[in-house]
């Protein structure tokens, strides 16, 4: 996924640009993420945030939310196509800040427009209108300066990867894919 899918994703409107989106997510979603989990495994995480919610809340904040996709959201939420219910769905479970991020806040957002009942960080959601506030954001502006140096936490990504760490994907890559070789195929070398 790049941002020149994002850019084509951009020039379509209304439900064309879900449908294309949802093709996307799914293609995302289904072989892309699982890939990256698998050649990643072995990447420890200490601390930091696995290979799916670093994937995930990047594939939000580049393709989701880089598209104008809210307005159409919005307009078609009685038509909204399963793929795009789903993706809202799993996005908002990414938590890659405290508090959340502006996209993170957009995701809960569209997730109250499709869910009758949501409850998201700013309260209590039905029919995508706030109807019970929350005292978390009210919490959170009253914490101490020296608590927030640098803004609010952020969960870093991406993080590095040493070049024997890199040779050693490089070989279980490799491992898995001349075990699952087809019959009557070479495997890599």
């Amino acid at each position: 996924m790049n941002l020149m899918a994002a850019e084509r994703l951009r020039e379509l409107k209304g439900p064309k640009v879900l449908h294309r989106l949802e093709e996307i997510w799914h293609t995302f979603y289904c072989e892309t993420l699982p890939m990256l989990e698998a050649i990643l495994y072995m990447v420890k995480h200490k601390g930091r945030p696995c290979i799916r919610t670093t994937t995930l809340a990047t594939f939000r904040d580049v393709v989701f939310l880089f598209t104008n996709v809210e307005d159409a959201i919005i307009r078609g939420k009685r038509n909204l196509p399963p793929g795009i219910r789903h993706a809202i769905l799993i996005l908002q479970c990414v938590n890659d800040s405290y508090p959340p991020s502006k996209n993170k806040l957009k995701i809960e957002f569209l997730a109250a427009q499709i869910c009758s009942s949501y409850i998201g960080y700013y309260g209590l959601y039905q029919n995508g209108h706030l109807i019970v506030t929350s005292n978390e954001p009210m919490i959170i502006s009253k914490r101490r300066p020296s608590a927030d140096v640098g803004g609010p936490r952020r969960i870093s990504r991406p993080f590095s990867i040493q070049p024997q760490q890199m040779d050693t994907l490089n070989q279980i890559f490799k491992n898995a894919v001349r075990h699952k070789t087809p019959k009557g195929r070479r495997p890599l070398r």
